[in-house]
C-alpha cells in the first residue's frame, strides 16, 4: 500500500530565501516528498533531473534550516485559535548517519557511538482539547556534538560545567524562550519537557517569561519554607491532591 500525506508545500509559502526561484523549488520538492515519504530522495523524487536540482538547492548557502524551521512555524501559529490554550512538547531526536565511513563535514559523534550524526531539539505544538489535534513543529535547534568539554586533560566537574556558555543544556531555555516569543500571546501556552529539563536556570527563566510549564522532575531538590527545609518529594506528600489518575503501562 502507497503511503501518502497530503501536500505540505503550503507551509513554506511564507519562506524567505532571497530568491523566488529557491522557494519554489524548496515547494515542488516538498510536494513530491509528502506524496512518498518512505522512499528515498531519488525514488521520491521521480527523475534524475528533480534530484540533483534538489541536492543543489540543500547545498546553497541561502537555504539554511533556521529559514526553513520559521516559515513553518508560521504556519503552525497560524492554526492556534486565539485564546486557547497549546500544549508545547519539548524533545531531543538523534539523526544517525551509521552507513558512513568516512568523517562527514558538519557531523558529529552521537551517544557512546562510531555512528555520525546530528542533534534535533524540537518544540512540537499540539491542541490542548481531548484529541490533542497535532498543528505543528514552533521552534528546532539543531547542532552536531564535538568532544566534551574538558580542562587540562580531564572531565569537567558539574560545577565547572554550569560556568560553560553554549553547552547542550541551555537548549532548553533557550528554545522556550523562542516559542514564547513567537507565540507572542496570542494563546496560553503549557510547556512540558522531561527530567532532562529539570534544571534550576530554566525554572528562573521560565518565571521571568511568565509561562506555564510541567517538567518531570529528575533531582529531589531541598525546598525551604519560613519554617523549615525539606526535600522536594517530602514537600509534595504534604500537599494536598489536585488530580490523581491511574494510567496502564505495558
Amino acid at each position: 500500500m502507497k503511503t501518502s500525506v497530503p501536500s505540505l508545500a503550503a507551509e513554506f509559502a511564507e519562506l524567505k530565501l532571497g530568491d523566488s526561484r529557491l522557494r519554489e523549488r524548496v515547494q515542488s520538492s516538498v510536494a513530491r516528498l509528502s506524496a512518498a515519504p518512505d522512499l528515498g530522495f531519488p525514488r521520491a523524487l521521480g527523475t534524475e533531473k528533480e534530484t540533483e536540482g534538489f541536492y543543489r538547492l540543500l547545498a546553497n548557502p541561502k537555504v539554511k534550516y533556521g529559514r526553513l524551521v520559521e516559515a513553518h512555524a508560521q504556519q503552525t501559529i497560524a492554526r492556534m485559535q486565539e485564546g486557547s490554550t497549546v500544549r508545547v512538547i519539548h524533545d531531543t531526536t538523534e539523526f544517525s548517519f551509521s552507513g558512513e565511513t568516512a568523517s562527514r563535514e558538519g557531523l558529529g559523534r552521537l551517544h557512546g557511538e562510531r555512528n555520525q550524526g546530528f542533534f534535533a531539539h524540537v518544540a512540537f505544538a499540539v491542541e490542548a482539547e481531548r484529541h490533542a489535534k497535532p498543528l505543528g513543529v514552533v521552534a528546532a535547534i539543531c547542532w552536531a556534538r564535538t568532544a566534551p568539554p574538558r580542562i587540562r586533560g580531564r572531565n569537567v566537574s558539574g560545577g565547572e560545567l554550569a560556568k560553560i556558555d553554549g553547552k547542550e543544556s541551555l537548549r532548553w531555555r533557550e528554545l522556550a524562550s523562542e516559542v514564547e516569543q513567537r507565540v507572542n500571546q496570542r494563546c496560553s501556552l503549557l510547556h512540558l519537557m522531561d527530567r532532562e529539563a529539570d534544571s534550576y536556570p530554566l525554572f528562573c527563566r521560565m518565571n521571568e517569561l511568565g509561562a506555564r510549564f510541567v517538567i518531570r522532575m529528575a533531582r529531589d531538590r531541598v525546598v525551604e519554607s519560613r519554617h523549615d527545609r525539606m526535600p522536594l518529594s517530602e514537600a509534595l506528600i504534604a500537599l494536598p491532591k489536585v488530580l490523581e489518575r491511574e494510567v496502564p503501562l505495558s
